[in-house]
């Protein structure tokens, strides 16, 4: 009576494992399918700050155009994943400017902008890192376009999410840049991911697992974004 008692017990046990394992696909597959319901249809851009000879911030040998081209093809990879239609201005290190460009700068920021309104973008994502003379600073922070309140919705929830691995709450702010000032009725943010000039956090930054944290991060903002949208 014991050794049958004991064997209902195990098959107790073994069915109940395979029900919880069974439930846990079930849900992650349900999540997933929530994920491609809510880019489906969106022309999602994502932008890699710098390339080439304009390597952006750094601190000694770490580059902030590597680890942004870095973070940036995670997030085109996980969009691209979910069944979006993703594009990326880089795909290596260079800029988009002509050899004899006269300003190599403006004329990459101009065709970035140009790529973006030619595909009829929906979203942008310009990805980034800081510096700054205090090395105490430190954590994520978003910017939005000035007067474009879709712009600065979708810094909210990019912001939050971050909020979520930064030491202290932070607010979006308007971004006087570029990128921003100059890509019209597009939709979009600049994120800038860390700062190099903290010690800890550029320790982050430089490894692949940190990276694909953020990568996640900016991922998980849009995802938020546009299924906050799509419930209206």
């Amino acid at each position: 009576m014991m050794k049958k008692s004991k064997f209902f017990l195990f098959l107790t046990l073994i069915f109940s494992c395979f029900s919880i394992f069974n439930t846990t696909i079930i849900i992650k597959n349900k999540r997933k399918d929530q994920m491609i319901s809510a880019v489906s249809g969106y022309t999602i851009f994502i932008d890699p700050g710098h390339g080439g000879k304009d390597n952006g911030a750094s601190f000694n040998d770490v580059l902030e155009d590597e680890i942004n081209l870095s973070i940036a093809t995670k997030v085109y990879e996980m969009l691209i994943d979910l069944g979006a239609r993703t594009l990326i201005s880089r795909v290596d290190d260079y800029d988009l400017s002509d050899v004899y460009a006269k300003n190599h700068k403006i004329q990459d920021l101009k065709k970035r902008i140009a790529y973006m309104k030619e595909n009829q973008a929906d979203l942008f994502v310009s990805i980034h890192l800081n510096s700054f003379s205090n090395s105490d600073v430190s954590g994520a922070q978003v910017f939005y376009k000035k007067n474009v309140p879709s712009s600065e919705e979708f810094a909210l929830v990019m912001q939050q999410t971050f909020n979520s691995i930064n030491k202290k709450e932070k607010k979006p702010k308007v971004g006087d840049y570029y990128l921003l000032n100059n890509s019209g009725d597009l939709n979009g943010v600049m994120v800038e991911c860390g700062f190099l000039s903290n010690t800890e956090e550029r320790n982050q930054l430089i490894t692949d697992a940190y990276q694909e944290k953020i990568a996640s991060l900016i991922k998980d903002g849009i995802l938020a974004y546009l299924e906050a949208k799509n419930r209206i």
